[in-house]
């Protein structure tokens, strides 16, 4: 499984940001261009609202019962 998301440059081929939290397969993820914010969405039934500028966790929602499918 692969739990991290990547933030490629596509202009330089190169990772500019790694975002590391969650611990099972990502399902998901929704981007506010309002705001710097990301969401994913897991297999390890969480989801994790990311500071999209410093790649770091802002909350984490780890209540679900089952793994996180979808985002809106």
């Amino acid at each position: 499984y692969y739990a991290d998301i990547l933030l490629w440059n596509v202009s330089s081929s190169s990772v500019e940001r790694v975002f590391v939290g969650h611990e099972d397969d990502i399902y998901c993820l929704q981007f506010n261009p309002k705001y710097p914010l990301l969401a994913s969405g897991s297999a390890d039934q969480s989801i994790i609202i990311w500071n999209f500028e410093s790649a770091t966790p802002e909350y984490i929602i780890s209540q679900h019962s089952d793994c996180v499918r979808c985002l809106s």
